[in-house]
């Protein structure tokens, strides 16, 4: 199996795993009201037909469907203000090799939602560098080196 296709099933088992956990908060309550989609996922890929982001993203939105759920996949110049608070919940596929600059405005919403968050792969470090917010969601930046070079775990 290639590595961007062991990529790709990692992030869908990943979803999938988010999906189970926050299935059980579906019938809870009415989700905010304004946006069509009940999970927002940005991607931080080029607009190429082709770009990982957007190919990881579909995937994503097809696996939301089997859930009842509905998928919104923007990019990060497409994404607005307050985006994130229009959706129960929101995914970021860090996915892009290259050096990205992520929106202030998005990081902002990211770490003042109350909202679930799945942030998968590349560039949460931006996030996590507000040691308030860290904090708040029990996580410590201890590098901002990322391995390479394993294709397994074992117990």
């Amino acid at each position: 199996m290639g590595k961007r296709k062991r990529f790709r099933c990692v992030v869908l088992a990943g979803v999938l795993c988010l999906l189970v956990r926050i299935s059980g908060s579906l019938g809870q309550g009415p989700g905010p009201s304004r946006s069509p989609a009940d999970v927002l996922i940005v991607n931080d890929s080029l607009a190429a037909s082709s770009s990982s982001g957007l190919i990881v993203g579909y995937n994503v939105v097809d696996l939301l469907g089997h859930f009842g759920l509905r998928g919104k996949l923007v990019s990060l110049e497409e994404y607005r203000a307050g985006d994130v608070s229009r959706h129960r919940f929101t995914i970021v596929l860090g996915v892009d090799d290259r050096t990205v600059e992520y929106p202030q405005v998005l990081l902002n919403d990211v770490k003042n939602s109350p909202r679930p968050l799945m942030w998968v792969n590349r560039h949460i470090f931006d996030v996590l560098r507000d040691t308030q917010f860290s904090s708040r969601i029990g996580l410590r930046l201890r590098s901002t080196t990322l391995l390479t070079g394993y294709d397994r775990v074992n117990a």
